[in-house]
């Protein structure tokens, strides 16, 4: 079939991505290649096996609230685009072999469709191709949209969901091609099936969305409510690991606090939201209760939280956005001056506000933002790395690191003036997995600050 595109040339917002040597093992016949701005890349023939390398299950985390969807699906290639932000329950035959979606020029392994599959990484923002053996229903449920929608676009072809509708209100120069329930691809009117992907061609990275709302001169938000507990669900993690925002020259070593990266005791620190409007109130609000629970009720700071446009007469030391498609990480302590954004919680705002990876990537970045390191990268760490596992693993989805990209993030290391014994129960200490250490040592994400993290934070901010 011949393809088309419509094509928008709206302005570009610049963004940028990373690349990937990963491979895909699980997929006969077809021609993975792409790339090629005439054309999207062809599907591969179908899918003959699939497995999940992070092992992860398919339960049923959704709530009465949660809004249904029902998707008819035929024997090969279907299309999908899941119009929820997080997709808490899935429920197919077994005529379903699983799926792919296509991310730094390549379709991915193919996996099983479970809830813990479809929400990591970009998740739902991605389109997802499914494979059928035959005909069934997919019945999935998910959280109804909070905030601003957008696809996070790389250089060449992108498999995304529709932000929105009318794609004329989208900014950004692209081509789009429309696809059928199928997989077949046909020419855009501009007009999109929300339910369904779009393939989009970008020269450049960037994120496609709505045009910033002005939301006028930021505002004080003031919450001194406790954070609630967390829920008991376990809720599916996106798997995105913090990647800290610091220059090759300025590259320094963790948990440790370093003297030139702390801001003075007692300092109060402007926090400017930078997404306004487009992200809810609650979400700014959630995240002002923890990082006052686990970092200003232990330290002399404090902090004073604004979302909107800056002020020009003000001084924000902090800068997050949710709006955008880098992953999550900040600049560490006083090198977020200056910064526009500093911490970047991309997409955040999607994720259950009561669950495990809202509360400990707020509490991780504003760790950062305060001048804490990485515990596994404590001069006094003991941890008998397979490196060659986490290489490999770190090279694939949803993070794409290369190998120097890896070392700095996890096997550096460096003196420090506050340096405590390595503690296995920090927040700011990257989950291990079994498979990547000689001895089998592991430790999950942990979403609260530890007994040390508290003290680490009393001796820097006495």
């Amino acid at each position: 079939m011949k393809k088309h595109w419509f094509q928008f040339a709206l302005g570009a917002l610049l963004l940028c991505g990373c690349g990937s040597d990963g491979s895909q093992t699980s997929f006969s016949g077809g021609n993975n290649a792409g790339g090629e701005a005439t054309a999207p890349p062809r599907l591969p023939a179908r899918i003959d096996s699939v497995s999940d390398p992070e092992l992860g299950d398919n339960d049923d985390v959704s709530s009465p609230q949660d809004a249904t969807f029902q998707v008819n699906l035929k024997q090969g290639w279907n299309a999908l685009a899941f119009q929820v932000d997080f997709v808490t329950q899935i429920l197919a035959g077994p005529e379903v072999v699983g799926f792919t979606t296509y991310e730094n020029g390549q379709y991915l392994p193919a996996q099983p469709l479970t809830t813990d599959t479809v929400n990591r990484g970009e998740a739902t923002s991605l389109g997802f191709l499914v494979y059928c053996t035959g005909p069934t229903t997919l019945t999935y449920r998910g959280t109804s949209e909070r905030g601003v929608d957008f696809a996070g676009l790389e250089p060449g072809w992108n498999l995304v969901a529709p932000p929105l509708e009318h794609l004329a209100d989208l900014a950004g120069a692209v081509q789009v091609v429309e696809v059928d329930g199928t997989a077949e691809t046909h020419s855009s009117d501009g007009e999109a099936d929300l339910s369904l992907p779009l393939w989009v061609y970008s020269p450049i990275a960037q994120e496609w969305r709505k045009p910033h709302r002005n939301s006028g001169i930021a505002r004080e938000l003031i919450d001194d409510r406790p954070a609630p507990p967390l829920s008991s669900t376990d809720y599916p993690d996106s798997k995105y690991v913090c990647d800290e925002q610091v220059a090759e020259s300025e590259l320094v070593q963790p948990l440790a606090f370093y003297r030139n990266y702390r801001w003075a005791p007692g300092t109060t620190l402007n926090v400017l939201f930078l997404d306004g409007e487009d992200v809810p109130e609650e979400v700014y609000r959630r995240a002002i209760q923890l990082v006052q629970d686990a970092w200003e009720a232990n330290s002399s700071l404090k902090f004073r939280f604004f979302y909107g446009e800056a002020d020009p007469n003000m001084t924000y030391h902090i800068k997050a956005t949710f709006l955008v498609d880098k992953g999550y990480n900040s600049f560490i302590g006083t090198s977020s001056l200056g910064k526009n954004p500093s911490m970047n919680l991309s997409r955040l705002h999607k994720k259950p506000l009561d669950g495990r990876e809202f509360r400990r990537v707020v509490v991780h970045e504003f760790g950062h933002a305060l001048g804490m390191m990485h515990e596994h990268q404590n001069p006094n760490v003991n941890i008998n790395w397979d490196r060659e596992a986490v290489y490999e693993d770190m090279a694939g989805s949803p993070n794409f690191w290369d190998r120097n990209r890896t070392a700095n993030n996890y096997f550096r290391t460096n003196a420090s003036d506050l340096a405590s014994p390595f503690d296995r129960l920090s927040v700011m200490l990257y989950s291990i997995k079994a498979s990547w250490t000689t001895d089998g040592f592991s430790v999950p994400y942990l979403p609260d600050p530890s007994a040390t993290d508290k003290e680490w934070v009393r001796r820097a901010y006495p």
